[in-house]
């Protein structure tokens, strides 16, 4: 049977189901589609500290965040180590923008805070740039230094007279004027010296004459004509005119060449950290997290102690103790020394210099090879004779080993060898509390062994030997031994010495010291002596010292004060002394003052022989020096110039007035800007930045100095000029009244100069009865404004002939513009 058929669905059903479809479809809220990313502005911090406001993407989906790369670079480039902050520029992507999972890759610490809607950064020590601390000499940083003339020169003039007595019959010595200078142009330098006697047959004397040209930038000498050149190893010095080029290291000051207990440490966190070398704290410093490489101590030769102390903010401490071995004849890895020179021997005669036809060649490299070895390579000759040979100096924890060796060779193929060695023990530690040093040195030279300088045939002496060794041995004692033997050739017979010294601190500022000696000479005599000295310093003014001494050998007694000056200038050096031997007493006494323009001195001495045969001996001598320095167009008189000098003028308006250069608490200065002219400084470094003060505290009311100083960095002989520039010539003193002729009282306000962008406004108050007083002005128009009375400025002129104190009288305020409040 079929089944039975469906039912169709009732009207009623239908209709329904129609209604509750079409009130779904009208009820229905459509779907919305959600964005990918998310752009936010929101604050963020860098080590702790609030950087403003930063652009970064929120991914909806996955919750990554990317940050705004640009200004978070920017402050990071500086930070960060060179292979860190280029994984993160190769992070970025097309919109510049850096994942925060980047940062976390990298090592930094980066935090998205979706409560507060903040972003901080953390950068840890580990990724930071490591950061260098010098503790060697660094030029000051300012913002102008002074360089050399373009054209300058100097002139010392010194000279001397005297008068002697033999026996109540006097006579005088003679005039003697010695002469020595430089001419500066663009940096190359021709300089000279020379002497004149009035008692002499010939009585002009040229010394040495020779043009420098400093490369700084390349550290390079080059000089031409008369020489003085290095030496190294076996090589002789001698005096020659020609040519030479040397590796100068002195021409860059402030580069560190030599090694110096570099350390490198990290920080976690902020410190304190203290640097003492051999216990004595050298500089405390408050550093942040990061690498640190700490470099250029001031050591001393032998094995030093560096010990850093680092005190965390947490409490936590850390102490780094390091020794560490120097040298002062180390240069750093890779740095070189070095000089050639080539010419003609040179020597004076008949008032003249003379040069022989020998043409000798001499130079020397250096080279630092570690940090605790440098070698160096060595050539002299000059056609008849020969030296070439090779040394090095090695710095240990146990002390420093030299070693030199040479070959040579003379005319007609015969060899020489030499060869030494010198070992030293130094040790400034605290811990070395008996202070113990010593050296070991031995040298042998072949019997045809030969250097430019040797004028034996042969060489006398096969071996030298010496040894030395010092200590403190307790109650204030200190203790030192030494001998040295040689071993001579032919005739000449083995000779030796052997002496003890002991010392000992006496009182505050005195010692005492006896040095035994016994000696066996080269013709076999033996001599047995004692050395005894007493030094005391004295209290009072300048620095004073009396010493006194006997020695057995000569049978000699001597005893002296001397006086060394507090001050370079305007002060008083002064010498008495006194010798007594078996032939003679003497009595000698000199006294000396140093001025800003020039020095002069007084000496005398008397002599009595304990020969009847001889006569008395009495004399007397005065000596003046002064120098005549020119730079840029500008003159002046100075004491005598060593190496660099400065000459320092006045701005017209400070003409004829008293200006004090590098003033000191006692009211005493340098030099001085006064009527003899402008201020000379003769004594400065050549290269290295050194500052100069100017003291106007006795120019007149209403006159003030510019800057107050000045940088310079004269080349070598060279000058550099240098103005005291004025800022201003007038006191301005007024009264200023309101529109109702009242007082304004306490007002404040400032002065401005329209039109005048360089100038710097000063600010002014008016006292109860509306008086001004105001320093800092010169000659032109003003405007005073009153922060009471904002809106209505009050015109100064000054005239152009206005100087000291300039009362403007009474000012009043201009009125108020209508509908003003």
């Amino acid at each position: 049977m079929d089944p039975d058929p469906p039912h169709p669905p009732r009207p009623h059903r239908v209709l329904v189901a129609a209604l509750v479809a079409c009130w779904a479809a009208a009820t229905a809220v459509p779907a919305i589609a959600q964005p990918a990313v998310v752009p936010l502005t929101i604050p963020w911090t860098l080590d702790g500290a609030p950087r403003g406001d930063i652009d970064v993407v929120l991914d909806a989906a996955t919750g990554a965040v990317a940050v705004d790369s640009p200004p978070l670079l920017d402050l990071l480039t500086p930070m960060l180590r060179g292979d860190i902050l280029d994984g993160l520029v190769a992070d970025r992507d097309d919109n510049e923008r850096l994942p925060l999972a980047a940062l976390a890759a990298a090592g930094l610490i980066a935090a998205f805070d979706r409560a507060a809607l903040r972003l901080d950064i953390i950068v840890p020590g580990s990724v930071r740039k490591p950061r260098a601390l010098e503790f060697g000499a660094t030029p000051p940083a300012v913002d102008e230094v002074s360089p050399s003339a373009r054209r300058s020169a100097f002139l010392n003039v010194n000279v001397r007279d005297g008068f002697t007595q033999w026996d109540g019959t006097g006579t005088r010595d003679g005039i003697v004027l010695s002469l020595d200078g430089a001419i500066n142009l663009h940096g190359t330098a021709l300089i000279g010296d020379g002497a004149w006697s009035e008692e002499r047959a010939i009585p002009w004397q040229r010394g040495a004459v020779r043009a420098v040209r400093d490369l700084p930038d390349r550290r390079i000498r080059m000089t031409a004509g008369d020489l003085s050149f290095g030496t190294a190893g076996f090589q002789s010095s001698l005096a020659m005119g020609g040519i030479s080029v040397a590796r100068n290291l002195a021409l860059q000051p402030y580069r560190t060449v030599r090694p110096s207990g570099e350390t490198e440490f990290l920080l976690d966190a902020p410190a304190t950290v203290d640097f003492l070398v051999n216990g004595r704290l050298l500089r405390t410093l408050r550093l942040e997290p990061g690498p640190y490489t700490a470099r250029s101590f001031p050591f001393l030769d032998g094995v030093n102690s560096l010990r850093v102390e680092i005190h965390e903010d947490s409490g936590r401490e850390r102490v780094l103790d390091l020794p560490v071995a120097f040298d002062s004849g180390l240069l750093l890895p890779g740095e070189i020394e070095a000089e050639a020179a080539a010419g003609f021997p040179s020597y004076a005669a008949g008032g003249e210099r003379r040069y022989r036809t020998r043409q000798p060649f001499s130079g020397f490299v250096r080279r630092g090879v570690t940090g605790a070895v440098t070698v160096t390579g060595a050539f002299q000759g000059n056609g008849t004779r020969a030296t070439g040979g090779g040394g090095a100096v090695w710095a240990s924890g146990a002390g420093t080993l030299r070693s030199d060796a040479a070959v040579s060779r003379r005319a007609g193929g015969r060899w020489g060898q030499a060869i030494r060695f010198a070992f030293e023990r130094e040790d400034p530690r605290p811990s070395n509390t008996t202070h113990r040093a010593w050296t070991v040195s031995t040298e042998f030279r072949s019997i045809r062994f030969v250097t430019l300088a040797s004028a034996a045939a042969t060489e006398p002496v096969a071996w030298r030997h010496g040894v030395q060794y010092s200590q403190s041995i307790g109650w204030g004692l200190s203790f030192a031994v030494g001998g040295a033997v040689q071993t001579g050739r032919g005739a000449r017979r083995d000779s030796g010495s052997l002496s003890v010294f002991l010392g000992r601190g006496l009182f505050s500022g005195a010692s005492a010291g006896l040095r035994l000696r016994h000696e066996l000479d080269s013709a076999g005599a033996r001599h047995s002596s004692a050395f005894l000295s007493l030094s005391m310093s004295l209290a009072g003014s300048g620095r004073q010292f009396v010493t006194a001494d006997r020695d057995t050998a000569t049978a000699t007694t001597t005893m002296d004060w001397r006086r060394i000056p507090d001050h370079p200038v305007g002060d008083v050096a002064a010498f008495v002394g006194t010798t007594r031997s078996p032939a003679e007493r003497n009595i000698s006494a000199d006294i000396s003052h140093t001025g800003a323009r020039g020095q002069i001195g007084f000496s005398a001495s008397a002599t009595d022989p304990r020969n009847p045969a001889v006569g008395n001996r009495r004399a007397a001598g005065v000596r003046l020096g002064t120098a005549l320095v020119y730079a840029d167009g500008a003159f002046g008189i100075g004491a005598p110039v060593r190496d660099a000098f400065a000459i320092v003028t006045a701005h017209p308006a400070l003409a004829g007035h008293r200006i004090r250069v590098n003033p000191d608490s006692d009211d005493a200065g340098d030099a001085e800007i006064n009527r003899l002219g402008p201020a000379v400084l003769p004594g400065l470094v050549p290269y290295r930045v050194q500052r100069i003060v100017f003291d106007g505290r006795s120019l007149p009311v209403g006159r003030t100095l510019g800057a107050g100083e000045a940088w310079v960095a004269p080349g070598y002989k060279a000058g550099t000029r240098v103005e005291v520039e004025t800022a201003a010539t007038v006191l301005l003193t007024a009264v200023i009244l309101d529109e109702n002729g009242a007082p304004v009282a306490l007002a404040g306000g400032r002065i401005d100069k329209p039109g005048d962008a360089a100038f710097a406004p000063v600010l002014t108050f008016t006292n109860r009865a509306g008086r001004m007083t105001l320093e800092g002005l010169a000659a032109g128009a003003f405007e005073l404004n009153l922060v009471s009375h904002p809106g209505r400025p009050i015109g100064i002129e000054i005239p152009a002939d206005a100087e000291g104190i300039f009362d403007a009288g009474l000012m009043r305020l201009p009125p108020a513009e209508v509908g003003a409040r």
